[in-house]
């Protein structure tokens, strides 16, 4: 049974403890700025920050409204650092073509694999696979 672990207005997260996978949704809501970014991603960090090894991460990123200035950029770097480094696997849900290539880019210096998709079943094949 999926569970609803966390929500405000930028993050959605749900727990299926059957297949140890929580989604993180990105909701429609733009950050006002950085400080709201930091926030948002520090609110997200204290849910997940206790997830057992080897849980399942979905990120969702389909409503987020697009943004790729330098700044966003290493401030979700460092908050996806702390945040997501927990997880066994992660898959990338995204909506365009672009949205592919700047999930690429953003987690190119990451040592764990991040797949990324814009196919929510072979998002979920490839995480419990």
């Amino acid at each position: 049974m999926i569970q609803r672990v966390h929500e405000d207005t930028w993050f959605v997260i749900d727990h299926n403890p059957s297949d140890r996978v929580y989604r993180v949704a990105r909701t429609k809501a733009p950050f006002a700025d950085l400080g709201e970014v930091e926030r948002a991603y520090g609110a997200l960090h204290r849910q997940v920050a206790d997830v057992p090894p080897g849980s399942r991460l979905l990120l969702d990123m389909r409503e987020a409204p697009p943004r790729n200035d330098p700044e966003f950029e290493a401030a979700v770097k460092r908050a996806r650092d702390r945040s997501f480094s927990r997880f066994g696997r992660v898959a990338v849900l995204v909506r365009t073509a672009v949205g592919k290539l700047q999930v690429h880019r953003m987690n190119q210096d990451l040592s764990a694999s991040v797949a990324v998709f814009d196919d929510e079943d072979r998002a979920f094949d490839h995480l419990l696979g």
